[in-house]
């Protein structure tokens, strides 16, 4: 007779424990062509989720405080994104500096809207070219 209370109980524990959705998933960047590459990790998603670019925000620390410095152009129909395969951006004008990325993805025709983000740093070489510092 106690056995089913107790089993109850635990029921409605286990039942009212609900997991969050991230607000934010992390993004991938890598160097392609001296200039920032931007990928969606492949076992962020399904391999059946349909997946469209919503966007980027790109800021850039100076001094102290976060300035925006670029914002992709609203394209529609959205451009289609493979997870995995980066996207870059050269329209940014990227340079040495300390960088955030927010890329707004659509899955699935919009059943789904997530945020990727990633920050990282930028620094140039004596001959030019750019290299990824975390």
């Amino acid at each position: 007779m106690r056995k089913i209370p107790l089993v109850l109980l635990s029921l409605l524990t286990l039942s009212g424990c609900q997991l969050e959705k991230q607000w934010y998933y992390p993004l991938q960047v890598s160097l392609q062509d001296n200039q920032p590459c931007f990928a969606v990790p492949a076992d962020s998603v399904s391999r059946h989720d349909s997946l469209q670019n919503r966007g980027i925000i790109v800021s850039q620390q100076t001094s102290q405080q976060w300035d925006i410095v670029w914002t992709s152009p609203d394209i529609h129909p959205q451009p289609a994104l493979q997870p995995g395969r980066c996207v870059t951006y050269p329209q940014a004008a990227w340079r040495a500096g300390k960088y955030t990325v927010l890329m707004g993805v659509s899955l699935n025709h919009d059943r789904e809207r997530r945020k990727y983000t990633h920050e990282f740093s930028l620094a140039k070489t004596p001959d030019g070219r750019l290299i990824l510092r975390p």
